[in-house]
């Protein structure tokens, strides 16, 4: 009520996070541009999904979706992510990271950033497949990831006897290891 115009815009512009804070992320995409966000355990993971993950693992990534721990929406990924076809609601529970793949077949990784809970389990994979429903994608098209910090992470310890089978573990002090829970024999898997 005190306070002039001018001071209560760079107020509000100054907690809108307008200027970068001591110890912010730069997280490089996949297309060159870089977003700034707060440092915590799970935006170094998806920094590493992002930056790292995607060009040892991809043929042409793109960075669908990125809700980091302190911004959970992105309008550019909004944008970009019905450009491809992906519809939904913000406001829904959507995964922390969408990778896309546009090689030759157009895929999608629905990625989990696990420091304590937030795997991709049996019924976290069900309900972010009716996303992908809901979007007209073909289930043969999306793959499902959960991103731990290392192998010796007290999350992957709490976490692996829910993970989903058929998805994939990758782990961001080792991101060319990438581990693929499977139900194959061992006869099919030894034979390729």
């Amino acid at each position: 009520k005190n306070l002039r115009p001018a001071i209560l815009q760079r107020m509000k512009l100054k907690a809108h996070g307008v200027h970068p804070k001591s110890g912010d992320l730069y997280i490089g995409l996949p297309d060159g541009t870089r977003i700034r966000v707060a440092r915590s355990e799970s935006n170094i993971i998806a920094k590493a999904l992002a930056e790292d993950f995607a060009k040892i693992h991809m043929q042409r990534p793109v960075v669908l979706w990125l809700s980091a721990s302190d911004k959970k929406v992105y309008p550019q990924f909004v944008e970009l992510s019905e450009k491809v076809g992906l519809r939904f609601d913000p406001s829904t529970e959507l995964p922390d990271v969408i990778l896309g793949d546009l090689g030759s077949t157009v895929r999608f990784i629905m990625c989990e950033v696990v420091v304590s809970d937030g795997a991709v389990t049996e019924a976290r994979q069900d309900a972010l497949l009716k996303f992908v429903r809901a979007s007209n994608v073909p289930n043969s098209s999306v793959r499902f990831l959960s991103a731990f910090e290392d192998r010796e992470a007290t999350a992957l310890r709490k976490n692996f006897g829910q993970l989903a089978i058929g998805s994939l573990v990758w782990f961001r002090t080792e991101p060319s290891l990438l581990v693929t829970l499977t139900s194959k024999t061992k006869k099919s898997l030894l034979r390729g």
